[in-house]
């Protein structure tokens, strides 16, 4: 019995010290990473970078009033929201492509059907405006409407 619990006790010691072992070279090899420089002053410098984007973030969502935006939902007979998109069919495929690219990039739902990219569909049409703004003053389509969208 004694010898059991020596054993025991030994396999404890000889676990304690490998872990041991393992945790000081674990540190030791982070130690000789960049992340070990982590400065106070970069750190601060890195939220003050994150808290100014949150307050732009912030402020661009306050621009916008949503609940005037809501008002310009209409609904059809059987109460489903009427949808809206903005049809493109006079460029070519290259052209179109970086318009989807940018549109993607921007948030904007996209998709082609028959040779046309479309932006939408969106149940308010003042979502589409800034499509029809962004399109106008990138790639210089100014002749675009917004057309309604049949399901």
């Amino acid at each position: 019995m004694r010898e059991t619990i020596k054993n025991i006790l030994g396999l404890l010691i000889v676990a304690t010290i490998s872990y041991v072992t393992f945790v000081s070279y674990s540190a030791y090899q982070f130690f000789q990473t960049d992340q070990a420089l982590l400065s106070e002053s970069l750190y601060k410098d890195q939220i003050e970078v994150f808290e100014n984007d949150l307050s732009t973030i912030e402020t661009k969502f306050n621009e916008t009033n949503y609940y005037d935006s809501s008002k310009t939902i209409n609904l059809n007979f059987d109460g489903t929201p009427k949808t809206w998109v903005v049809k493109i069919t006079e460029l070519n495929e290259e052209a179109m492509d970086q318009i989807n690219d940018v549109l993607f990039n921007q948030g904007f739902l996209t998709f082609s059907e028959d040779g046309a990219l479309f932006v939408g569909p969106y149940i308010d049409r003042s979502q589409l405006d800034f499509a029809l703004e962004l399109l106008g003053t990138d790639f210089g389509l100014d002749d675009l409407q917004i057309l309604e969208w049949k399901i």
